[in-house]
């Protein structure tokens, strides 16, 4: 097989952040100045220290930052947060959120609702994949996901189905959590290569 873009050295730079006077293309500007040639790409989207691509919201400003970064030879893999909830989407805890087995909310940091992946929240993110696909990235970057706790219907509902009505729910937490992220990782693989089959697709927690 050919020689591909990844398989040589990629210098990457990152910023997890906005700040003041911030203007994005000077960014850039400062990766192509220090010799990097390729970007996670987080800042256009950046809502606190959190980053979900949204294309209503995110869409005009992101894609003129990638056609000026391939233009100038960076390649573009695009940030998007799947362990919390950014401040913008905490009104949908009650429908997307992980539930503690007092029926309240795991957080993150003390602060962000986490999402369930086995609920609702799922198939939103898939639609956001979609979006990203319509971009001229070069790969997509997952921070997250996490499974473990959660106690919510939508969890009791997939353990009945994987393990059957008599297992009782939290006996054993490995194999449920387990497969709850092993299933959210290929269905997100499998809906990104559909439209990027070219494309890098990797996470960062183990």
């Amino acid at each position: 097989m050919a020689e591909q873009w990844y398989d040589k050295p990629m210098r990457i730079a990152a910023l997890q952040c906005q700040f003041d006077g911030y203007e994005p293309l000077a960014v850039l500007d400062g990766w192509l100045e220090r010799g990097f040639n390729v970007e996670q790409l987080f800042h256009p989207m950046a809502s606190g220290y959190t980053a979900v691509y949204d294309d209503a919201a995110h869409g005009p400003l992101v894609r003129r930052y990638i056609a000026r970064a391939k233009a100038s030879g960076m390649r573009i893999i695009l940030y998007v947060n799947v362990h919390i909830l950014p401040p913008e989407q905490a009104d949908k805890a009650e429908l997307w959120g992980r539930r503690r087995a007092d029926g309240g909310f795991h957080t993150a940091y003390d602060t962000y609702y986490c999402p369930c992946l086995n609920g609702p929240w799922t198939d939103r993110f898939m639609e956001v994949l979609d979006a990203v696909c319509r971009l001229d990235v070069d790969g997509v970057f997952l921070d997250g996901p996490i499974a473990n706790e959660c106690c919510c219907e939508h969890c009791r509902r997939r353990h009945r189905e994987w393990f059957g009505p008599a297992a009782v729910f939290g006996e054993n937490p490995a194999a449920f959590y387990g497969r709850t992220r092993g299933e959210f990782l290929r269905r997100s693989y499998r809906r990104f290569k559909a439209g990027k089959p070219d494309a890098l697709f990797y996470v960062n927690q183990a």
